[in-house]
């Protein structure tokens, strides 16, 4: 036998309306509606809420990047410095390296040629050392090296005739 389907009646609701009058009084609105208010309903409260919370999450993310960028540069000014901590780095990986060579070779194969190149690898790292740390070169580097060029270069190299 086949199904009926029955209709569904709105039992929890007492009127599809509410009333605008009071009985016991002059008939005076109760409940005032203007057409350009729109109902609220459930949902889109719930999508309103989801859309500030979201809202607030992407304001703290772009502060708390914001943060980071501010504090990076403030470590670093400029992105040349920033480049030379990688030379740093290699210049240290090198003088291990150096050392490591030097501690596993025995002293007759040690020739002079090698003490040498060890030893101006040593001063060219302290060298640099001492030019990172120069507050010249870590307010305006570009600048600093311009300088530093010009007092070395001979006239007569920088202008050729």
């Amino acid at each position: 036998m086949p199904r009926i389907a029955r209709e569904r009646t709105k039992h929890h609701q007492p009127s599809a309306r509410p009333s605008t009058h009071d009985i016991a009084s002059a008939p005076v609105p109760l409940l005032e509606r203007t057409a350009a208010e729109p109902k609220t309903t459930k949902r889109t409260k719930r999508h309103e809420r989801h859309l500030k919370w979201v809202e607030r999450i992407d304001s703290a993310k772009k502060a708390q990047r914001a943060a980071q960028r501010r504090e990076g540069r403030a470590t670093n000014k400029s992105a040349l410095v920033r480049g030379m901590h990688t030379m740093d780095e290699s210049l240290r990986e090198i003088q291990a390296q150096v050392l490591a060579h030097e501690i596993t070779e025995t002293p007759k194969t040690t020739t002079t040629k090698m003490k040498a190149r060890n030893k101006s690898t040593v001063e060219e790292e302290k060298r640099f050392n001492q030019v990172l740390l120069h507050p010249a070169f870590q307010q305006n580097p570009l600048a600093t090296i311009r300088q530093h060029l010009t007092n070395t270069l001979k006239p007569s190299e920088s202008n050729p005739k």
